[in-house]
């Protein structure tokens, strides 16, 4: 009893200092980084993240489905929309895959964007320069 006594005058100040040494919660918009860039590496930028959240968490993301949830959505919102929708309808991508497997769809999905997008701007360019080309004719016929 006399033991019990003693440690009430200290137990507050011991909580404290537990509480400030573990804290439970994990700022949000810590965890937020730039979206990917149009020519970033994914790779690299997969590695970033994940280095970015195991220290704002002090977990392993891969062994916490809570948290492994919570960092492949935030990679889902990091993507370009076109990405995102594409991702968005894939079954299971945030829980049941694992994380190679995650890594590769995302990678497969942002290259055959990055590909469309590609062509599509190729594709503009040359429409451009050809419509350039026929009122340049047009004027110099007129």
């Amino acid at each position: 009893m006399i033991d019990g006594v003693r440690f009430d005058r200290v137990r507050q100040n011991v909580w404290q200092a537990l509480r400030d040494c573990n804290p439970l919660k994990v700022d949000p918009q810590a965890l937020r980084e730039d979206p990917l860039g149009d020519s970033e590496n994914l790779a690299a930028y997969l590695e970033k993240r994940l280095k970015k959240w195991r220290q704002e968490t002090k977990q392993d993301i891969e062994t916490n489905q809570l948290l492994t949830t919570m960092f492949r959505n935030s990679i889902i919102e990091a993507t370009p929309s076109q990405v995102r929708s594409r991702l968005e309808e894939v079954v299971g991508l945030t829980l049941s895959m694992s994380h190679q497997e995650f890594r590769d769809h995302v990678a497969h999905v942002v290259e055959r964007f990055r590909k469309d997008k590609e062509k599509l701007s190729e594709g503009e360019f040359k429409a451009g320069g050809g419509a350039k080309e026929a009122g340049a004719n047009a004027a110099q016929r007129a």
